[in-house]
């Protein structure tokens, strides 16, 4: 925002007489601006540029507003920007694809003819199986053909193959020229030969299938050799190992005398399982006994040792009591209390009680004890079940004894029988083994003998009469091929790696936003500039369309402030802010604009854009408590709109103020209003109070201007947005070309220069005729 912009065209049409054949009212500006026609079915993006730059700009149409088609699918991958990036650089690409298809236009008059020769083999595959035994027969070392053919290009191949043929090249040269055609399902193959000489070549062919079959049979004789020696140094390792398993089985048998091995094994095993039978009888009647003793123990605890025998009492009074209780007992297991005698015993005993109680007679009875017979009795039973159970326990003590010895004994015998048997079995597997290896020795001997290679010549390779088809017009179609795709790839790698943001694909792809718009690059007559007089361009219906979809994607109080912003200087954010508010005050809604910009080559001012061309307090004041609210707002000509001007600065040190706790006051006290806040804010690149007074604000519009944004700066500037938690509401791509516009575009094309002189004079003719009728 370094220079001025100039709206002289559009403010020269805006001030022509409208005639009612035109379709506008000519009387009240505002009747123009509030009633309206309906909107075009098609709108236009709108223009966008920058205040400090001296031209104009023109807006892509809005994603939402035109045709299904046109919208765009979201981020991700953009192919319609290969393919223009591609055209873009047309002529690159036929530079290249031009010099490639000269140079492999010369390399292919360099070709020379070349001549092959074949000679044709066949693959035995059957052989005689010598069988020497009742086993399987021996099969010799089995190679496929691809293994064999392989030998072909081996060094000492190639270098016999020089030698028997009288030439001397390369090694490399030679097995170029070497090729071998193997068939799919078939046993005949080729190997054919392609050399400058017709004679040379078919001489080196069947010189090659010559050393291929002598190579093959050396293989396999080889393989039968190795096989033979194998086998060989086996046998004699088997036989020297009989020897010494015989030696170690006779000295077995003489020290641990198992003759009748398996007759005492049997015998133990028999004797060991009926005694083991009879300990677990001796064990189970111990447990026995201990119990029944713990039982009569049981019974000793409950018994008193001495018992009362008789007991005398002194006292008259209750020797008699004791007898009518005697007497009244008696009675009672024969009689019922009801029986007369009953009654009568148990009134005397009453009576004598009372006598007893009133003569307080205290005599003890006078008892004898003796010891208790039940109680004898069970100690003498205990002591003859501890006798038996010390028996018992002797008994099994032995018979487990006896059972340890015998169970060592078994063990031996168990381990002299287990060396015994293996040394007998080693002995049948080493004579098993030595029967096998004498025939694989006896088969492997006949297989080198045979000697036999497998292929043999079918048909030798004769002088070719004609010589190959050449290389020369696929070499020029390769190098206009590969001319062409090394031109196309390097077009797409120059689009690839753009360091600027070109579409609205490219801002969304980086910012994630939902709501893209595009604005395309507005020719030189057109105006960029919101017109209440004209509300019917393109501009204002377009910024209408504007509003509208903010109101759908967001909310109508979502974006009650909104601050507009740019990545970098330059880029249209002034008069996007500019024709926000006058669109917003087209639709008979309060806006408030207030230009935030706190530097001082600011460029052109929004107040200035707005036709108010008087200076007075503003931001600065409102920031520094030196002005009021009311003393900063500004009326504008149209009857909805008020701006708030920067005020008077002096140097850049007001953006500071833009990160202070009055800029968050004011944010906050003008978003409590019913109407809507523009905030005309610094680039984000000016300093960090941008961004702070964008976070007070809360909702953010974000301005890219095309070819002039760099990708790196919109993401690292998004990122950094994102940790602040600041949300882009909506970003705008300005100055877009027609050819890379998503929609329709708003603007019709650019004019030549031969048209746009043309449309000079017409104009000036046009002033000029104008000033004559005026005076």
């Amino acid at each position: 925002m370094s220079e001025e912009l100039s709206f002289r065209d559009a403010r020269a049409r805006r001030d022509e007489p409208r005639s009612e054949s035109d379709g506008r009212l000519s009387d009240d500006p505002g009747e123009s601006a509030w009633e309206l026609a309906d909107p075009p079915p098609t709108p236009s993006p709108p223009p966008d540029t920058d205040a400090g730059r001296g031209g104009v700009m023109d807006f892509a149409g809005l994603p939402g507003f035109g045709d299904a088609d046109d919208e765009p699918s979201g981020p991700g991958l953009d192919i319609g920007r290969f393919v223009r990036g591609v055209w873009k650089r047309k002529l690159m690409i036929a530079s290249i694809g031009l010099a490639s298809t000269v140079l492999f236009v010369l390399l292919a008059l360099m070709i020379q003819h070349k001549w092959m020769a074949r000679c044709t083999l066949i693959t035995q595959t059957h052989q005689d199986q010598f069988v020497l035994s009742d086993r399987e027969p021996f099969k010799p070392q089995d190679y496929d053909l691809s293994t064999f053919v392989d030998t072909i290009k081996l060094p000492s191949s190639l270098d016999e193959a020089m030698k028997r043929s009288g030439v001397s090249v390369l090694r490399r040269t030679m097995a170029a020229a070497i090729e071998t055609q193997i068939g799919k399902d078939s046993k005949i193959f080729a190997i054919k030969v392609t050399w400058d000489d017709p004679r040379l070549a078919a001489t080196i062919a069947n010189n090659v299938a010559e050393i291929f079959v002598e190579n093959s049979r050396a293989i396999r004789r080889k393989d039968a050799r190795e096989t033979y020696d194998y086998y060989s140094g086996q046998l004699r390792e088997a036989r020297g190992e009989i020897v010494k398993i015989n030696d170690e089985l006779v000295a077995f048998e003489e020290t641990h005398n198992i003759s009748s091995l398996d007759d005492q094994v049997g015998v133990l095993v028999s004797e060991l399982s009926r005694l083991e039978s009879e300990y677990k009888i001796r064990v189970a009647e111990a447990g026995a006994m201990r119990a029944a003793q713990a039982r009569i123990q049981t019974l000793m605890t409950q018994e008193p040792e001495m018992i009362v025998t008789e007991s005398r009492y002194r006292s008259p009074l209750k020797q008699r009591l004791t007898d009518y209780q005697w007497e009244l007992q008696q009675a009672l297991s024969r009689y019922t209390e009801e029986n007369p005698k009953v009654v009568k015993l148990q009134k005397q005993i009453q009576i004598l009680e009372q006598l007893i109680a009133q003569s307080n007679d205290e005599t003890a009875p006078e008892n004898t004890y003796n010891l208790n017979p039940k109680r004898e009795e069970l100690s003498l039973r205990q002591q003859e079940l501890v006798d038996q159970t010390k028996v018992v326990e002797a008994q099994a003590d032995a018979l487990r004894k006896t059972l340890d010895g015998m169970r060592t004994d078994l063990n031996g015998l168990t381990v002299n029988r287990s060396g015994y048997q293996q040394l007998s079995s080693r002995m049948g597997d080493m004579e098993l083994l030595e029967a096998n290896l004498v025939t694989r020795v006896e088969e492997a001997r006949l297989a080198m003998l045979r000697n036999e290679a497998g292929f043999r010549i079918l048909e030798q390779a004769q002088p070719p009469l004609e010589p190959e088809p050449s290389m020369r017009k696929l070499v020029a179609v390769a190098g206009v091929v590969l001319g062409g795709g090394f031109g196309l790839f390097l077009a797409l790698v120059l689009e690839f790696f753009d360091p600027l943001v070109r579409t609205g694909r490219d801002a969304a792809d980086i910012t994630r936003c939902d709501l893209v718009l595009e604005f395309q690059e507005a020719p030189d007559e057109q105006s960029a500039l919101v017109d209440p007089t004209r509300p019917s361009q393109p501009v204002s219906a377009l910024f209408r369309a504007f509003t509208n979809a903010l109101s759908a994607k967001l909310g109508a109080e979502q974006w009650r402030s909104l601050a507009v912003t740019s990545v970098e200087p330059e880029s249209g954010r002034s008069l996007v802010a500019v024709n926000l508010a006058r669109a917003l005050a087209l639709k008979q809604e309060r806006a408030l604009l207030i230009d935030a910009d706190l530097r001082v080559d600011a460029g052109t001012r929004p107040t200035r854009l707005c036709d108010l061309h008087r200076d007075g307090p503003g931001m600065h004041e409102l920031l520094q408590d030196a002005a009021s609210l009311t003393e900063a707002l500004h009326d504008t000509p149209m009857p909805n709109l008020r701006v708030i001007g920067p005020g008077t600065t002096s140097d850049d040190t007001g953006l500071l103020l833009l990160g202070r706790r009055e800029m968050r006051t004011l944010a906050a006290q003008l978003g409590r209003d019913d109407l809507h806040v523009i905030y005309d804010l610094p680039p984000l690149d000016c300093a960090e109070t941008v961004i702070e007074a964008a976070a007070a604000i809360g909702n953010l519009m974000l301005v890219v201007r095309s070819a002039h944004t760099k990708r790196a700066a919109l993401k690292d500037l998004t990122a950094a947005l994102t940790d602040r938690g600041i949300e882009i509401r909506v970003v705008i791509v300005t100055e877009i070309p027609d050819e890379l516009l998503s929609g329709k575009p708003t603007f019709p094309p650019r004019l030549t220069p031969r048209q746009r002189r043309r449309l000079q004079r017409q104009r000036e003719k046009e002033e000029r005729d104008l000033e004559i009728n005026v005076a």
